[in-house]
């Protein structure tokens, strides 16, 4: 198997997989995800997207058309696809993208540095494509290079991932790790974060 990091596009039937394998492992551990995964966008969806935000990074040109979205408004815990973090719809992710452009840039006297160093916390970058999320916490990918970023509006990037593939199997090998005498009461109120992975080392 390839890594998750090496630069190469993903397939559609690669990321199908490594879906289908995250939902397996959260079924085994007694996680019910929460919201089923919506049927495929449309192009003119995607079109519509990249109208509001500018190019895509190709890994959400790839999940997209799998997934448009999750059939949910309620998220939190272990209920997202990403844990607490929900597939949005392109049509949410442009809606996000338009608030953090005018709520988060707009009170920026100039942009900050991206990616930020290790122990800053650094900023949304207009870059950055929110994919999956709940209320304002957010996962975004750089349309760049792939890499995904956990964004809290009041303590900036939280944690970081090389890819979309590294955030799904690190959630995986973290969920198959889950002792087997956790409660499902542990699991939603202490282990859901944990299988994030860790934070970035400005918040430590």
């Amino acid at each position: 198997m390839r890594s998750a990091s090496d630069g190469s596009a993903i397939t559609s039937d690669e990321l199908q997989q490594r879906i289908a394998t995250l939902h397996a492992t959260f079924a085994d551990k007694g996680i019910e995800p929460g919201g089923e995964l919506l049927p495929p966008a449309t192009s003119a969806e995607l079109a519509q997207l990249r109208e509001q935000v500018g190019p895509l990074h190709p890994d959400l040109e790839t999940l997209w058309p799998l997934h448009g979205g999750q059939g949910s408004d309620d998220f939190g815990g272990t209920t997202g696809l990403f844990v607490s973090h929900a597939l949005l719809s392109p049509a949410q992710a442009g809606e996000q993208h338009e608030m953090l452009v005018e709520n988060w840039l707009i009170h920026r006297s100039e942009p900050e540095p991206h990616p930020p160093a290790d122990d800053e916390a650094g900023a949304w970058s207009v870059n950055l494509t929110p994919f999956a999320g709940w209320d304002a916490y957010l996962l975004c990918m750089d349309a760049t290079t792939g890499e995904v970023w956990e964004f809290y509006p009041n303590s900036g990037l939280d944690r970081h991932y090389p890819s979309l593939l590294a955030l799904i199997d690190g959630i995986a090998e973290r969920a198959a790790a889950i002792p087997p005498t956790a409660t499902p009461d542990e699991i939603a109120e202490g282990i859901s974060d944990d299988l994030l992975g860790p934070y970035r080392p400005h918040i430590t």
